[in-house]
Protein backbone atom coordinates (compact mmCIF):
# COMPACT_ATOMS: atom_id res chain seq x y z
CA UNK A 1 0.00 0.00 0.00
CA UNK A 2 1.53 3.59 -0.98
CA UNK A 3 2.33 5.61 1.73
CA UNK A 4 2.91 9.58 2.05
CA UNK A 5 6.00 10.70 3.50
CA UNK A 6 5.71 13.60 6.26
CA UNK A 7 8.02 15.97 6.63
CA UNK A 8 9.63 15.26 10.54
CA UNK A 9 12.38 16.42 12.63
CA UNK A 10 15.77 15.10 11.62
CA UNK A 11 16.47 11.45 12.52
CA UNK A 12 19.64 10.10 13.61
CA UNK A 13 22.02 10.24 10.63
CA UNK A 14 23.66 7.09 11.90
CA UNK A 15 20.39 5.11 12.14
CA UNK A 16 18.99 2.81 8.65
CA UNK A 17 16.36 5.11 7.75
CA UNK A 18 14.18 6.70 5.20
CA UNK A 19 15.56 10.60 5.19
CA UNK A 20 16.00 13.52 2.97
CA UNK A 21 19.33 14.83 2.84
CA UNK A 22 22.57 14.34 5.76
CA UNK A 23 24.99 11.86 4.66
CA UNK A 24 24.48 8.59 3.25
CA UNK A 25 24.96 5.26 4.79
CA UNK A 26 26.91 2.95 2.63
CA UNK A 27 29.26 -0.43 3.23
CA UNK A 28 32.88 0.85 4.40
CA UNK A 29 34.85 1.52 1.20
CA UNK A 30 32.03 2.79 -0.68
CA UNK A 31 33.31 5.76 -2.69
CA UNK A 32 31.40 9.13 -3.03
CA UNK A 33 29.76 8.81 -6.40
CA UNK A 34 31.44 10.95 -9.46
CA UNK A 35 29.22 12.39 -12.55
CA UNK A 36 30.33 10.78 -15.89
CA UNK A 37 30.00 13.71 -17.39
CA UNK A 38 32.01 16.14 -15.49
CA UNK A 39 33.49 14.03 -13.26
CA UNK A 40 32.86 16.29 -10.24
CA UNK A 41 31.45 14.77 -6.93
CA UNK A 42 27.33 14.60 -7.12
CA UNK A 43 24.91 15.74 -4.59
CA UNK A 44 23.58 13.25 -2.51
CA UNK A 45 19.48 13.81 -2.30
CA UNK A 46 17.70 11.02 0.17
CA UNK A 47 17.80 7.37 1.62
CA UNK A 48 15.48 4.82 1.52
CA UNK A 49 15.17 2.22 3.87
CA UNK A 50 13.30 -0.23 0.97
CA UNK A 51 11.64 -2.12 3.93
CA UNK A 52 9.59 0.92 4.32
CA UNK A 53 7.93 0.31 1.00
CA UNK A 54 6.04 -2.62 2.35
CA UNK A 55 5.46 -4.25 -0.99
CA UNK A 56 6.53 -7.84 -2.52
CA UNK A 57 9.04 -7.94 -4.54
CA UNK A 58 11.09 -4.71 -3.46
CA UNK A 59 14.78 -6.16 -2.21
CA UNK A 60 15.48 -5.23 1.30
CA UNK A 61 18.68 -2.59 1.60
CA UNK A 62 19.12 0.80 1.42
CA UNK A 63 18.37 3.27 -1.72
CA UNK A 64 20.77 6.13 -2.19
CA UNK A 65 19.94 8.93 -4.95
CA UNK A 66 22.49 11.18 -5.74
CA UNK A 67 22.75 13.53 -8.84
CA UNK A 68 25.07 16.19 -10.03
CA UNK A 69 25.49 19.80 -9.62
CA UNK A 70 28.14 21.23 -11.14
CA UNK A 71 26.50 21.62 -14.47
CA UNK A 72 22.89 20.01 -14.24
CA UNK A 73 21.98 20.80 -18.01
CA UNK A 74 25.01 19.79 -19.58
CA UNK A 75 25.40 16.55 -17.25
CA UNK A 76 21.75 16.11 -17.75
CA UNK A 77 21.29 15.11 -13.98
CA UNK A 78 17.29 14.38 -14.99
CA UNK A 79 18.00 11.25 -17.30
CA UNK A 80 18.16 7.75 -16.02
CA UNK A 81 20.90 6.84 -18.26
CA UNK A 82 23.03 9.72 -18.87
CA UNK A 83 25.53 9.35 -15.73
CA UNK A 84 24.40 12.44 -13.97
CA UNK A 85 22.71 10.94 -11.36
CA UNK A 86 23.01 7.64 -9.44
CA UNK A 87 20.72 5.06 -7.83
CA UNK A 88 22.50 2.89 -5.63
CA UNK A 89 21.51 -0.53 -3.47
CA UNK A 90 23.52 -0.61 -0.52
CA UNK A 91 23.02 -3.43 1.81
CA UNK A 92 22.23 -2.42 6.14
CA UNK A 93 24.19 -4.30 7.68
CA UNK A 94 27.66 -2.53 8.46
CA UNK A 95 26.75 0.07 6.73
CA UNK A 96 29.18 3.78 8.06
CA UNK A 97 28.24 7.26 7.07
CA UNK A 98 30.02 8.32 3.95
CA UNK A 99 31.74 11.41 3.51
CA UNK A 100 32.07 13.51 0.71
CA UNK A 101 35.95 14.82 0.02
CA UNK A 102 34.76 18.21 0.02
CA UNK A 103 31.84 18.90 1.51
CA UNK A 104 29.64 21.63 -0.19
CA UNK A 105 26.23 22.59 -1.37
CA UNK A 106 27.01 20.78 -4.13
CA UNK A 107 27.61 17.31 -2.88
CA UNK A 108 25.18 17.90 0.65
CA UNK A 109 21.80 19.37 0.72
CA UNK A 110 21.41 22.46 3.01
CA UNK A 111 19.67 20.24 6.09
CA UNK A 112 18.10 16.56 6.48
CA UNK A 113 14.55 16.07 7.35
CA UNK A 114 13.45 13.17 8.24
CA UNK A 115 9.70 10.88 7.48
CA UNK A 116 6.93 10.11 8.68
CA UNK A 117 5.15 7.32 7.11
CA UNK A 118 1.01 7.43 6.80
CA UNK A 119 -0.98 5.69 4.35
CA UNK A 120 -2.06 7.38 0.86
CA UNK A 121 -5.72 8.16 1.33
CA UNK A 122 -6.75 9.48 -2.21
CA UNK A 123 -4.83 10.37 -5.13
CA UNK A 124 -1.34 11.39 -4.34
CA UNK A 125 -1.29 14.50 -6.47
CA UNK A 126 -4.05 16.05 -4.14
CA UNK A 127 -2.36 15.33 -0.90
CA UNK A 128 1.02 16.15 -2.32
CA UNK A 129 -0.84 19.63 -3.36
CA UNK A 130 -2.38 20.42 -0.48
CA UNK A 131 0.21 19.58 1.89
CA UNK A 132 3.48 21.16 2.04
CA UNK A 133 4.82 18.64 4.85
CA UNK A 134 4.36 16.10 1.89
CA UNK A 135 7.95 14.69 0.75
CA UNK A 136 7.03 12.42 -1.19
CA UNK A 137 5.34 8.97 -1.46
CA UNK A 138 6.89 5.00 -1.39
CA UNK A 139 5.11 2.29 -3.28
CA UNK A 140 2.07 2.11 -5.34
CA UNK A 141 2.77 4.03 -8.89
CA UNK A 142 4.84 6.74 -9.69
CA UNK A 143 2.77 10.49 -10.22
CA UNK A 144 4.56 11.43 -13.60
CA UNK A 145 5.25 15.12 -14.25
CA UNK A 146 5.80 14.02 -18.06
CA UNK A 147 5.11 11.06 -19.76
CA UNK A 148 5.59 7.59 -18.16
CA UNK A 149 9.38 7.24 -18.21
CA UNK A 150 9.72 3.96 -16.31
CA UNK A 151 13.20 2.71 -17.06
CA UNK A 152 14.30 -1.58 -18.00
CA UNK A 153 16.86 -3.21 -15.82
CA UNK A 154 20.46 -3.34 -17.47
CA UNK A 155 20.89 -6.50 -17.32
CA UNK A 156 17.17 -8.58 -17.42
CA UNK A 157 15.65 -5.70 -19.18
CA UNK A 158 12.16 -5.72 -17.25
CA UNK A 159 10.35 -2.72 -16.10
CA UNK A 160 12.03 -1.91 -12.94
CA UNK A 161 10.25 -1.85 -9.96
CA UNK A 162 8.68 1.81 -8.66
CA UNK A 163 9.79 2.62 -4.82
CA UNK A 164 9.98 6.45 -4.35
CA UNK A 165 8.82 10.04 -5.67
CA UNK A 166 10.39 12.85 -3.92
CA UNK A 167 9.43 16.55 -4.29
CA UNK A 168 11.24 19.19 -4.44
CA UNK A 169 10.40 20.33 -0.75
CA UNK A 170 12.76 18.82 1.90
CA UNK A 171 16.34 18.96 2.92
CA UNK A 172 16.65 23.11 2.54
CA UNK A 173 15.19 22.34 -1.19
CA UNK A 174 16.39 19.46 -3.87
CA UNK A 175 16.63 21.35 -7.41
CA UNK A 176 14.44 19.24 -9.58
CA UNK A 177 13.47 22.09 -11.59
CA UNK A 178 10.50 23.75 -12.06
CA UNK A 179 8.16 21.95 -9.53
CA UNK A 180 9.92 18.68 -10.49
CA UNK A 181 9.44 15.28 -8.78
CA UNK A 182 12.51 13.07 -8.50
CA UNK A 183 11.76 9.24 -8.66
CA UNK A 184 13.65 6.32 -7.57
CA UNK A 185 13.40 2.61 -9.07
CA UNK A 186 14.82 -1.18 -8.22
CA UNK A 187 14.82 -4.42 -9.91
CA UNK A 188 13.41 -6.89 -8.22
CA UNK A 189 15.62 -9.97 -9.76
CA UNK A 190 18.68 -7.95 -9.88
CA UNK A 191 19.80 -6.75 -6.63
CA UNK A 192 22.64 -4.11 -7.99
CA UNK A 193 20.30 -2.76 -10.60
CA UNK A 194 18.36 0.60 -9.31
CA UNK A 195 17.70 3.73 -11.23
CA UNK A 196 16.81 7.52 -10.59
CA UNK A 197 15.38 10.12 -12.64
CA UNK A 198 13.53 13.80 -12.33
CA UNK A 199 10.75 14.90 -14.53
CA UNK A 200 10.19 18.52 -14.57
CA UNK A 201 7.36 21.16 -16.37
Amino acid sequence: MPRLMLQTSAPDEERPATRIGGRPLAPVGTMWPSCRTCDGAMQFVAQVRLTDVGERGVPPGLLLLFHCRNDPDGCQAWDAEAGGNLALRVVERGAVLLEPLVPSRKTLLDDMDGVRLVPLDGPYAAQRDRDEQVLGVLGGAPTWVAADATPACGRCRQPMRFVVQLEARGGGGIDFGAEGSGYGFVCGRCPDEARFLWQAT
